[in-house]
């Protein structure tokens, strides 16, 4: 006679191929051990799967009747059974009961939220959110998992409300307070981020910890805008674990970010990480013994969505289909999201490849099997990079193009790189580990957004007074920046900036912004600022602006053409890195270098005088998105054509 342990493991072993038999079996268990609340639960399990929902739930109820002390561990086995019922309702509200219960212990409520608070129902935890604050209030880890809750149901509004309530948050342990600082972060607080984070770099318990939150202080102080104060984070790193390479990433990238950015140290910086990647002897160009036809060339990213590399290369892979004679396209896509840019260059006519569910080794092996003659970048060193991968050159010839293009890879596997003479005049040419491909007119294309203009005329008209704004990535602004500025402003009266990016949402990254140009006698009355929206309001918002003052020295790129789409004249600083020249470039295919600066105090005498000058403006206003519309810019079959020759001429 087989042992009950042995009948478990058959109900087990059969529940998928033969759940009726699996059911007889569980009935027998029950019947000959009543007293165990595991025969209960593989019962209810089996009801289930057969679909009988209500016998299951009430086997379950009829345990714990027979078995009080075992309670939480047949409600348990309810959630089980409703998160794989997909019943996030159900699931939710039980789970919240069984979090309410007072003869519940603490440990095993937290038990619950870890295990089950990401497929909560947020509507029904709202509801039942008065119950669970009660309950929480007194107890910092079950508050903290309360606000991870509603945090991951989208109830972010909440959590901003009651992340100043959690209480003795110091006696929190090591990983509750990570996971806190996380939290700050994702609620804009990113200054008690901060602050938890070098709480425990002061306190490390391990070298894995370690690592993590002296990382996670570099971060932070960069989404801030505290660039030198991020890069001081990084050496540090860098001092204390050589082995990190991806600080070694951060150092070279965050460097463009500063003035004066050492080339010589981002050479080095790229250098050593690229040695971090790859750390075996370095692949270089093979020669390739393809035979005639058009050229085999694939476009690796993980931004093929409403996002830069999106915007400006959609036109030229709707284009590319019409040229076969000449190259076939490979789209291979890491990360796929769903918009009206991933969906137009998916269905481009182009091969689309998908590899978010394979892993480097997987996505490698089915790259060299497409036969690439040509590999084109088009992520760089940005964070959700593909490096491992492209550095192993599945292709013969590496090619980087937009997207995280901030100058030289200086990696000895790259190739050629993808300019434009006003984005890297020949003086500039030694900056370049690899040989340049400069394009007839300029770098890339643009398509515009799905949006009417959302105002005709310039809003100076209506205010009396000149609104000057910006609309990138505020770790742009460096204090030279600001200070300069400050003196537009002041020579300005009752002119206005106006801040818009996504981290503005964070009243740390406002306040930074505020001192600094406070310190220049520009009041708080005078700035205002605007977080996180979605991408059309975005767009629309550049409308309200009158002059849109490019950062210094890391210029603006989309941005710079969404506000030319939108009418509004962009003051750029050219500077040397690619970095650097995005809208010198821009500005000079669209017919309008006089916007073009070469030092400081030019760039702030022409924001001056175009603000005194508002029959210019209103010019602009009527006229540049004409001048964009009508420039190679949006010529994307030209574009297309002299790009695909020119590649596939470095295979023939």
């Amino acid at each position: 006679m087989e042992s009950t342990n042995e009948i478990r493991k058959k109900i087990k072993d059969l529940l998928q191929l033969n759940p009726e038999e699996s059911k007889r079996l569980a009935l027998d268990l029950v019947a000959r051990e009543p007293d165990l609340a595991v025969n209960y639960k593989n019962l209810a399990v089996c009801f289930a799967l057969l679909d009988d929902l209500q016998r299951a739930l009430s086997t379950l109820e009829l345990a714990k009747n027979r078995l009080s002390s075992d309670s939480f561990y047949l409600e348990s086995t309810a959630i089980e059974i409703f998160r794989e019922k997909q019943m996030q309702s159900e699931l939710t509200a039980k789970a919240a009961k069984l979090i309410c219960n007072p003869e519940i212990k603490t440990s095993q409520k937290v038990e619950i939220f870890q295990k089950h608070s990401e497929v909560f129902d947020g509507k029904v935890l709202i509801r039942q959110l008065p119950d669970l604050r009660t309950v929480a209030s007194g107890n910092n880890v079950l508050f903290l998992e309360l606000l991870i809750a509603l945090n991951q149901t989208g109830n972010q509004e909440v959590v901003k409300l009651l992340l100043p309530e959690i209480p003795n948050v110091s006696q929190l342990d090591h990983l509750s307070k990570r996971r806190l600082s996380i939290l700050y972060v994702q609620n804009d607080d990113s200054r008690k981020a901060l602050a938890l984070r070098e709480e425990l770099a002061s306190e490390p318990q391990s070298e894995e910890s370690h690592i993590e939150d002296l990382n996670e202080i570099q971060v932070i102080k960069f989404k801030l805008g505290y660039v030198a104060e991020s890069i001081e984070a990084t050496e540090y790193l860098l001092e204390k674990y050589p082995h990190t390479p991806n600080s070694l990433r951060i150092r070279a990238f965050h460097e463009y970010y500063v003035e004066d950015s050492d080339l010589t140290l981002i050479k080095n910086s790229s250098l050593k990480y690229g040695a971090c990647l790859i750390p075996v002897e370095r692949r270089k160009s093979e020669s390739s013994n393809r035979s005639a036809g058009p050229v085999s060339i694939g476009f690796l990213s993980s931004n093929f969505s409403a996002h830069p590399v999106g915007w400006m290369t959609a036109g030229f892979f709707c284009e590319a289909p019409n040229y076969p004679d000449l190259a076939n396209i490979h789209i291979l896509s890491f990360k796929t999201d769903v918009d009206f840019v991933s969906k137009t260059i998916e269905e481009s006519g182009n091969r689309f490849h998908k590899f978010d569910d394979f892993d480097d080794r997987e996505a490698l092996e089915m790259i060299k099997g497409l036969d690439l003659d040509i590999l084109v970048d088009l992520d760089g060193f940005q964070a959700d990079h593909n490096l491992p991968i492209i550095l192993s050159k599945p292709a013969p010839i590496l090619v980087k193009w937009v997207g995280g293009l901030i100058g030289s890879m200086w990696l000895p596997e790259y190739d050629y790189l993808i300019t434009d003479s006003h984005h890297t005049p020949p003086a500039f040419e030694s900056d370049f580990s690899e040989k340049l491909i400069r394009g007839e007119h300029s770098y890339v294309t643009y398509t515009p957004p799905p949006y009417p203009n959302a105002r005709q005329k310039p809003p100076f008209e209506d205010n009396k007074y000149i609104t000057f704004g910006c609309f990138n990535n505020i770790s742009k602004l460096t204090p030279g920046c600001l200070r300069a500025w400050s003196e537009i402003l002041n020579q300005t009266p009752k002119s206005r900036l106006f801040l818009k990016d996504s981290r503005l949402s964070d009243l740390g990254a406002r306040e930074r912004i505020q001192s600094i140009l406070a310190k220049s006698g520009v009041g708080r009355d005078r700035i205002s600022f605007e977080g996180r929206s979605v991408h059309e309001d975005h767009v629309k918002k550049i409308a309200e602006v009158d002059i849109c003052l490019d950062p210094m020295p890391y210029s603006g790129g989309l941005s710079t053409l969404e506000a030319i789409y939108q009418g509004v004249p962009v003051i750029t600083l050219a500077g040397r890195c690619l970095a650097h020249r995005h809208s010198t470039s821009h500005l000079n295919v669209i017919g309008h270098s006089e916007l073009v600066t070469s030092s400081s105090d030019e760039y702030i005498g022409l924001a001056v005088d175009l603000a005194t000058n508002t029959e210019r403006l209103g010019l602009y206003r009527k006229t540049l998105k004409d001048d964009l519309f009508a420039s190679p810019l949006l010529q994307h079959k030209r574009f297309t054509e002299d790009l695909l020759k020119k590649m596939a001429a470095l295979v023939s």
